[in-house]
């Protein structure tokens, strides 16, 4: 028997495969993926938890919630404010 799956399960299913696609190329000795915690982006980018929370739902930043934790991939983070020109 098929069940339903909602989009916003689909999604994280689809980020956890990812990063652990990620996890399995840096064992193989490719480029190693650093990933950051929202409290990490923050002091990064000296704004505070709130604000990089409205940064995810505007999709300013791209994010992953593998497990249920919200993770960022620190390049992606760099791609993100550049685009939106954003100086840090």
């Amino acid at each position: 028997m098929l069940s339903l799956i909602t989009e916003e399960k689909l999604r994280d299913l689809m980020e956890e495969v990812m990063l652990k696609l990620n996890s399995a190329n840096e064992k193989n000795g490719e480029e190693k993926v650093e990933y950051l915690t929202r409290k990490q982006v923050a002091e990064m980018l000296d704004v505070s938890l709130t604000t990089v929370d409205k940064y995810c739902k505007d999709k300013v930043l791209r994010r992953y919630k593998p497990a249920g934790r919200v993770k960022f991939i620190k390049s992606e983070v760099h791609e993100d404010m550049r685009r939106q020109n954003f100086h840090y």
